[in-house]
């Protein structure tokens, strides 16, 4: 088997389909089982290194999320698994799209700690999981990305000693970068000065070390200068690293802040959704109050996008 390289994977995510990501997730998690050997274990992940090497190895792997074996065996199914919305799916059905969105996404992950450099790793790694959540969105709607305009001299919600102390001109225009905006199909958004529901603004990211808050600030700012009020949500991967002691792994650390999260929600407004795919222990017991708005991707695919876009749209 050839195997990809950088900019193969920097293709696929770019332009290819739900089935050709996956495609490509094969061939990467098919190189990581063979060259690398599981060696250490810390609450429930385990710790990957280069066969009879002791470099740093890959990134820690969730033992239950992750397919290790007859992952290539899902190839017919992954559209029905992650294109669809199954709203009647059992618990069973739905661990299995977090585990197929799970192994797809650090397949690769893993495939480029082993080959290319650490920033370089990073970078894709992130990019990837931008353009796997983006597929699973076009499946069934309109999918695009950009940035959302907006001029702070007519936004109604800021007082004229705001508008002042921001200093900006009549007629000048700032832009607020978004991740994906989703709508139905039939649902055309002639420009982004003002995002009429139903639609969607998706922020994603593999981890929210130092970004997390970004989810909140974009929303906050649309509100405050536009009068629609579009969905606002967030998708992550997981919050979670090797901890180190004198250069050597010791244990996992999880870089989710559920304080700074609740600080957030209070002061800026709260996300219409949050979601995991591997969620941290905080995430995991503020799941557990109905209150929360923290919940795991699946439940993303099956009630919320069906709910608020319309179904097979």
């Amino acid at each position: 088997m050839s195997y990809p390289s950088v900019d193969d994977i920097k293709e696929h995510y770019k332009k290819r389909n739900l089935k050709d990501l996956f495609d490509l997730s094969v061939k990467c998690h098919q190189y990581v089982m063979t060259n690398t050997e599981h060696t250490d274990e810390f609450n429930g992940y385990s710790m990957r290194h280069d066969k009879g090497s002791a470099n740093e190895g890959v990134r820690p792997i969730n033992i239950e999320l992750f397919i290790t074996e007859g992952f290539s065996k899902w190839s017919d199914s992954i559209v029905e698994y992650l294109g669809q919305a199954h709203p009647e799916a059992g618990s069973a059905f739905r661990y299995d799209q977090r585990r197929l969105i799970y192994t797809m996404q650090q397949s690769v992950g893993a495939y480029l700690d082993l080959i290319s450099d650490a920033q370089s790793a990073r970078k894709i790694v992130g990019e990837f999981f931008e353009g796997l959540v983006g597929q699973i969105f076009a499946s069934q709607y309109s999918v695009s990305s950009g940035t959302i305009a907006f001029n702070i001299q007519e936004a109604e919600a800021l007082s004229d000693e705001v508008k002042a102390a921001l200093g900006t001109a009549e007629d000048e225009v700032l832009k607020l970068s978004f991740d994906k905006l989703v709508r139905p199909r039939n649902h055309e958004i002639k420009n982004n000065m003002d995002l009429t529901p139903p639609c969607i603004v998706c922020g994603v990211k593999t981890t929210t070390k130092d970004r997390g808050v970004m989810f909140y600030v974009d929303k906050f700012f649309y509100q405050q200068t536009h009068s629609q009020r579009p969905k606002f949500i967030a998708v992550v991967l997981n919050d979670v690293q090797r901890k180190r002691k004198k250069g050597v792994t010791v244990g996992v650390s999880y870089t989710f802040l559920s304080g700074h999260d609740r600080l957030y929600r209070h002061l800026l407004d709260p996300l219409d959704a949050y979601y995991y795919v591997d969620p941290p222990p905080t995430a995991l017991l503020a799941m557990e109050d109905s209150r929360s708005n923290m919940r795991t991707i699946d439940c993303m695919i099956n009630d919320d996008l069906p709910a608020w876009l319309g179904a097979n749209s």
